[in-house]
């Protein structure tokens, strides 16, 4: 594999970057690990150096079945796996991420439970989206 870059936090570098032949997928891999680590609490590829991290993502093993993982969703955990699916073509796309049952079900339980929150919240996002 090619590896002739130096970065100071590879965990969220899919594995196609790496070999420089990437699309607009490396960015759902890449929200996929921040998901993860949402979820977790710790990066789902780790290593005493920058290019041991970054072997462990192009093997892109990750675990989501022990420890803290228990008490997540099973819905939780099969949009993490779509995110961070090696295969670029399986990987979801943005929009399919945005579409998964686990996504939906949390922002209508958002609307509901603290609908307060949740407008501002969106509004934070929409204001994000402008200064871009």
């Amino acid at each position: 594999f090619l590896i002739d870059f130096h970065v100071k936090q590879p965990y969220y570098i899919a594995p196609e970057v790496i070999k420089k032949n990437y699309n607009e997928k490396c960015d759902v891999w890449s929200s996929g690990v921040i998901l993860y680590i949402l979820l977790c609490g710790s990066p789902p590829f780790s290593g005493s150096s920058s290019q041991e991290v970054l072997k462990k993502v192009q093997q892109a093993h990750f675990n989501i079945e022990t420890g803290i993982w228990k008490s997540v969703s099973e819905e939780a955990k099969q949009l993490v796996s779509k995110m961070l699916e090696v295969d670029v073509e399986k990987r979801y796309s943005a929009e399919e991420a945005l579409c998964d049952p686990w996504i939906s079900s949390s922002i209508k339980q958002a609307k509901i439970e603290n609908p307060t929150v949740f407008a501002a919240a969106l509004k934070n996002l929409q204001h994000l989206k402008v200064l871009n």
